[in-house]
């Protein structure tokens, strides 16, 4: 399969950031013997931002790279330059490093109250979208609706993601726009579940108190051991993506204590199809 501008990036800045792993080097002594600064190197290695020829062929040298490589270096640092679409649009630098991650990811895992946008109906989208922007006009919210349906092509790759989500019980409940619209979304998320590589599990009520109460939060990973490369955290006060080792160990351990208060798939896709099934239109 040929390379995209965010696989590229993530396939370049791992190879980087084995490079000077291997060599015990810090990013600072790096960055000086090849005249660039830390935070540009940083955000090479981690697949945030593409990088020129020049620089490319620097760090080449640098390592000292055996021909086929240092020519699989050359394919790619153009294709890292390369503008997509979610880099032009008017969102915040946290969302387009999400999306730049998501969309060359092999695995996502996510714990909510809401359904995960990879998987909302554009209705539920919508009203999503229109019911918790304080004060957003309406060219905005359509912009943003279209921005997130997109995201979805993701799991249409030849190679897509697995993903992993964990709702709590209060996303079957809670109705988002009005019953007809609920009640196909919910029904979108039993067929998302037919899916090969797609899991939704469910924290029923019946778990009482757990670590995701107060939090929502998506893991993103790029690597074939589906080890978390970076948290997606969201607020009212923005959203924040988190990189350090620190922090991926801690929702990574959040994650598995969700885990073990989920139902399993088959217990959660009968609770869903029973939730569905209630979801009726009042009369």
């Amino acid at each position: 399969m040929e390379p995209t501008p965010p696989t590229a990036r993530r396939e370049l800045g791992n190879l980087l950031r084995e490079l000077r792993l291997g060599r015990e080097l810090g990013l600072e002594a790096v960055a000086r013997r090849v005249d660039l600064t830390p935070g540009f190197l940083s955000r090479v290695e981690r697949g945030l931002r593409g990088i020129g020829d020049d620089k490319a062929e620097r760090l080449s040298e640098f390592y000292g790279l055996p021909p086929r490589v240092r020519e699989r270096v050359r394919q790619l640092a153009p294709i890292t330059r390369a503008k997509t679409w979610w880099e032009t649009a008017p969102m915040a630098r946290p969302t387009r490093e999400y999306i730049g991650f998501e969309q060359a990811a092999t695995a996502i895992m996510s714990y909510g109250s809401i359904v995960h946008g990879l998987l909302q109906t554009q209705a539920y989208c919508e009203a999503m979208v229109g019911g918790t922007s304080i004060t957003t006009p309406a060219e905005h919210t359509a912009a943003t609706v279209e921005r997130r349906l997109r995201r979805q092509e993701v799991l249409g790759r030849p190679e897509p993601p697995w993903v992993w989500i964990i709702l709590d019980e209060s996303a079957l409940h809670r109705t988002i726009g009005d019953p007809p619209t609920m009640r196909d979304q919910l029904l979108a998320l039993l067929a998302a579940t037919d899916r090969a590589r797609v899991s939704v599990r469910i924290i029923p009520f019946s778990a009482g108190a757990h670590a995701g109460l107060d939090s929502r939060f998506t893991m993103v990973s790029t690597r074939n051991d589906h080890a978390p490369e970076l948290v997606y955290v969201e607020g009212l006060s923005g959203a924040r993506t988190l990189f350090e080792a620190h922090d991926l160990a801690r929702y990574a351990e959040a994650w598995q204590a969700l885990a073990a208060l989920a139902l399993p798939d088959k217990d959660s896709r009968n609770l869903i199809g029973r939730t569905a099934h209630d979801t009726t239109t009042p009369m």
